[in-house]
């Protein structure tokens, strides 16, 4: 499966997903409050 991550361009991000290091929408969600939430989505992950 590493194999397939440096392959392919997309699969980091959505195995980033799945794997909870990035939020399903990390720009969105980031701007109105990038200081909480995204520190605690990278924390609960």
């Amino acid at each position: 499966m590493g194999k397939t991550v440096f392959r392919l361009p997309q699969h980091p991000l959505i195995f980033a997903h799945k794997r909870g290091v990035l939020p399903p929408h990390p720009r969105p969600a980031a701007q109105p409050s990038a200081h909480g939430s995204t520190a605690q989505t990278v924390k609960a992950a």
